[in-house]
């Protein structure tokens, strides 16, 4: 089974729509313009046709399933007046969400390295922890940033701006690298095994 390009698209989506925040209050509700649950819900039909793949895209899916749920949780909390709890509610909620953010990310960064090595493609992947690493950090920043400094001040806005630019090129990098393991046909098979292949056709032709 092969990947289908809008299967990543779709996922790499999602993945920007949760990078990006920001939020407006109706009638006492916040609201995020960027809804974290349509993210999730773009990035399981994505992940949904690839996850029998491997192992690790099977945990994306199960993550991205409880990322959804939380999502939800989120936007409930949300729409209801909780009280002195509200605060520290949606404190917690949010911290749920950036958990399964970065656990997401990194078992979708681990899913295409794995993938590139049973292709005997690991260079591809050489830079993968680094570009996720930052793109991680980010993320946890942010939400620290968002939840115990001020949402509003100028820190706040330049780190969610470093962060959207990490996504994009997160994102540009998974795309990148989906395209020279899935996109070019069939999987081509590694130098070894074609050398292997000949020296055992030229035994058989003495």
């Amino acid at each position: 089974m092969n990947f289908k390009k809008k299967d990543i698209m779709l996922i790499l989506a999602g993945i920007i729509l949760l990078a990006l925040e920001f939020d407006i209050t109706v009638a006492g509700a916040k609201i995020d313009i960027f809804s974290d649950v349509l993210a999730y819900i773009i990035i399981l039909i994505g992940i949904s046709h690839i996850a029998v793949r491997n192992n690790i895209f099977k945990k994306c899916k199960s993550t991205s399933i409880k990322g959804l749920i939380a999502a939800i949780a989120v936007q409930a909390i949300h729409c209801v007046s909780l009280g002195v709890a509200q605060a520290n509610a949606d404190l917690f909620m949010m911290g749920v969400m950036t958990i399964f953010f970065i656990y997401f990310t990194y078992y979708f960064t681990e899913g295409i390295a794995l993938e590139a090595k049973m292709q005997d493609k690991s260079a591809v992947a050489r830079n993968f922890k680094l570009t996720w690493g930052v793109f991680g950090v980010f993320i946890f920043a942010y939400y620290i940033i968002l939840n115990f400094i001020s949402a509003g001040s100028i820190v706040a806005i330049l780190v969610q701006a470093v962060l959207v630019i990490c996504a994009i090129y997160y994102c540009y990098a998974m795309s990148a690298a989906c395209d020279m393991l899935y996109m070019e046909g069939l999987p081509q098979r590694s130098e070894e095994a074609l050398a292997e292949e000949k020296q055992n056709e030229k035994m058989v032709e003495k």
